[in-house]
């Protein structure tokens, strides 16, 4: 557990080195102002930080911008250069001219099928009337059994023409239709694989870093621009997972950095993300920045104090007078146990177990 005091003040109430009865090693505890913090390490970053990557390979052709600019959103940044991508979008752009032109054509298809459709269904109300007229006159005894079942079979043989040609034209239809779809979405498809190669500005911020030159090949996922917000930051700690327990919302922060040595930074926690790095068992802590009277540059190192535990005018011993099994020795060598609180480099409460007039030797 690592733990790092380094601004309070500690209040002597009574703190007695020895008297005149005792030896000089001898301490009694005394009262102070105590403050109990957990010591963090971490960088401040532009709030919401984002590396825009490539989405695909290419060579970088043109650079759009410099670190420091403010842009609004979908600013262009890089234009990678994509031969294959302009060619696709060309075979796409081709096959719908194409597509459309089937389209105009085949609407003199459509519209002769559409005529044989109504042909057909003509044909099939002819017949479907002289099938009724014979079979009325045989029930008359006027004509044959044959010629009915003629007359029946004709008009069931138009009406299944009629279908068909029917079932053609609408198939025709569907896939004229499915081919002109099918054109325009493979063309803006093309187009967006296409404006892949443009790297735009996700939302309103600033160029904090160009990571790329022109002319450098650029593979899917390669870092292209570090951007952030404009003007306003963030610290991302790492606080160990022993000290993970102590750590709660709205905690009050004191930040130092090597730019600024005597310039105390307060801040208070914002965020607590819930995985432990596997590599160095540390949790990341979040933090607002004020940035107003100070200038921050994404990636600066900074060291943190996150105060867990305050207590005015505790009952306090040196730490190094405490044994490991939470017992302290008295000026006779007796062991006592004590019940402990809030500590830091240099002290420990004492809860119970003792009092100020407890004289007390390192165990």
């Amino acid at each position: 557990m690592r733990r790092l005091q380094i601004f309070a003040i500690h209040l002597v109430a009574a703190f007695f080195i020895g008297s005149c009865s005792f030896s000089d090693s001898s301490i009694k505890p005394s009262r102070k102002d105590i403050t109990q913090a957990v010591y963090a390490s971490g960088k401040i970053f532009p709030l919401n930080h984002v590396k825009i990557s490539a989405k695909g390979n290419g060579y970088v052709s043109k650079i759009l911008v410099k670190a420091g600019d403010d842009v609004m959103p979908g600013t262009p940044l890089i234009i990678i250069s994509a031969p294959n991508s302009d060619v696709n979008v060309n075979i796409a752009e081709a096959n719908l001219r194409l597509s459309e032109a089937n389209n105009t054509d085949n609407k003199n298809e459509l519209n002769a099928a559409l005529q044989d459709i109504q042909s057909a269904y003509t044909k099939y109300q002819l017949d479907s009337t002289n099938y009724e007229r014979y079979r009325n006159l045989w029930n008359e005894n006027i004509t044959t059994k044959q010629t009915v079942d003629q007359a029946k079979t004709q008009a069931q043989l138009s009406f299944q023409n009629y279908k068909k040609l029917e079932s053609v034209y609408s198939s025709l239809k569907a896939r004229l239709a499915t081919d002109a779809t099918l054109a325009k979405q493979q063309l803006l498809m093309q187009q967006n694989i296409k404006g892949d190669y443009i790297i735009t500005a996700p939302f309103k911020g600033t160029i904090y870093d160009i990571p790329v030159k022109e002319g450098q090949l650029l593979t899917t996922g390669t870092t292209s621009i570090d951007f952030g917000e404009t003007g306003k930051f963030e610290a991302e700690l790492d606080v160990d997972e022993t000290d993970l327990g102590m750590i709660s919302l709205n905690q009050p922060i004191l930040i130092s950095s090597d730019a600024y040595p005597s310039v105390p930074i307060y801040s208070s926690v914002r965020e607590i993300l819930p995985g432990v790095n596997q590599t160095n068992k540390t949790a990341t802590v979040k933090t607002d920045i004020a940035s107003d009277t100070l200038k921050f540059y994404s990636g600066m190192s900074i060291e943190a104090n996150i105060i867990v535990s305050k207590k005015s005018n505790a009952l306090v011993i040196p730490i190094d007078y405490l044994a490991s099994d939470n017992t302290v020795t008295t000026k006779e060598k007796k062991k006592v146990p004590v019940k402990t609180g809030v500590r830091d480099m240099d002290y420990v409460e004492i809860l119970s177990g003792i009092d100020e007039n407890t004289a007390l030797i390192k165990p």
